[in-house]
């Protein structure tokens, strides 16, 4: 594997866009290290921060240090398999089309916005709008996974298209807002006006006390257990993802944690946890249909108690 350390710890945002499996993994080590970054608004070499050992062949790539004011790492990856240990900043694997990204930490905002393809996994919190569409586009995420086991901020999701998001823990106001198809699975508690404008697609809670409060404009549509949500709980557990809402259950923690903060996810190969997230997408659930001010096709599945 490649492994990149920080070393030089930046003042003002790092724009590291080059640094993606399918770029560096075929180059030579002072290649790497000669790829271009905007530092601020200078143009900067990337070895300016970053030491660099190991080699691409495996194609994987792993970076570690202080990332906070780093962004875009894995912007328009393909292929390959970028780790970060390190909390990342904004646009972590915007626009992606292809690959793996796992942080071992928290993420800033528009985590995997609009991306089209590969996974995302995430074993802390994120930002605001995770596979957002940026400001003007007509549609957010086209395709793909993100997973996310923490806590997450406002509109996620907002402008979906096609793909999934979990949430491990809780979200902030307008979950699934403009939605056009897509699914959106959150594990904990949700803030207000989730689906607004929601065209198609799920918006599924896990959590029967979740504190959520349909809009006027959603229809209840009875009650109902759902076959494919039994589907996508195996797939989760394939994933190994671990949601914090159950981790903590099983360390007698709120879901948040104490802190808020990343504190590492229980072990995911936890029996229990893995029992427990099949457990919740058992059972009848809740449907609102809507939302009525767009087209209503959409659905909101809300376990029952």
């Amino acid at each position: 594997m490649l492994q990149l350390t920080m070393y030089t710890i930046p003042s003002v945002p790092l724009e590291a866009e080059c640094v993606r499996p399918d770029v560096l993994c075929s180059l030579s080590e002072e290649e790497v290290l000669r790829q271009k970054v905007l530092y601020g608004n200078r143009e900067e070499k990337l070895g300016e921060f970053f030491r660099l050992s190991g080699s691409g062949e495996s194609g994987e790539v792993h970076v570690e240090g202080e990332l906070g004011k780093v962004k875009w790492l894995g912007a328009r990856m393909r292929a390959g398999r970028l780790v970060i240990h390190g909390s990342p900043g904004m646009h972590l694997g915007s626009e992606m089309r292809g690959g793996a990204i796992e942080v071992f930490g928290n993420v800033g905002d528009w985590l995997g916005a609009e991306m089209r393809g590969g996974l995302i996994h995430v074993h802390g919190d994120a930002g605001h709008l995770v596979g957002a569409a940026y400001r003007g586009s007509r549609a957010g995420m086209r395709g793909g996974v993100i997973l996310v086991e923490g806590n997450a901020g406002f509109e996620i999701g907002h402008g979906i298209r096609r793909g999934l998001i979990a949430i491990g823990g809780d979200v902030g106001d307008f979950c699934g807002v403009n939605a056009i198809a897509g699914t959106i699975v959150v594990f904990g508690r949700v803030g207000w006006r989730v689906g607004a404008g929601l065209k198609r697609g799920s918006v599924v809670l896990l959590d029967p006390t979740s504190g959520f409060s349909p809009l006027p404009t959603f229809r209840q549509n009875g009650v109902c257990e759902l076959v494919w949500l039994r589907v996508l709980a195996r797939q989760l557990a394939q994933w190994r993802f671990a949601p914090r809402a159950l981790t903590a259950q099983n360390a007698g923690q709120s879901p948040a944690g104490e802190t808020g903060q990343y504190e590492g996810s229980v072990a995911t190969g936890d029996n229990d946890t893995r029992t427990r997230l099949l457990a919740r997408f058992q059972g009848r659930f809740r449907r609102y249909c809507g939302d009525f001010a767009e087209l209503p096709k959409g659905e909101i599945l809300v376990r029952a108690l």
